[in-house]
């Protein structure tokens, strides 16, 4: 019987790392100023509604991940808000 040698192919496997690009900001402030402008026309009334909110977080790393996500979402609802008008 003849010995079959078993040829291990070694493969090599390039893990690439992905790199989260995190700003680490250590007690700094954000002021994020958002205006919403609505304007609704009735027949012969016209209303405009404008709502600025001033939003200041102190910021640590971790939060400024937190506020940099709700600021994306605020973006995303407005897009639906303009989209069902």
């Amino acid at each position: 019987m003849r010995r079959r040698r078993r040829r291990r192919r070694r493969r090599r496997r390039r893990r690439r790392r992905r790199r989260r690009r995190r700003r680490r900001r250590r007690r700094t402030t954000t002021t994020r100023t958002t205006t919403t402008s609505t304007t609704t026309t009735t027949s012969t009334t016209t209303t405009t509604t404008t709502t600025t909110t001033t939003t200041t977080t102190t910021a640590t790393a971790s939060s400024v991940t937190a506020a940099t996500t709700a600021i994306k979402a605020e973006k995303v609802v407005m897009k639906k808000k303009r989209r069902l008008k």
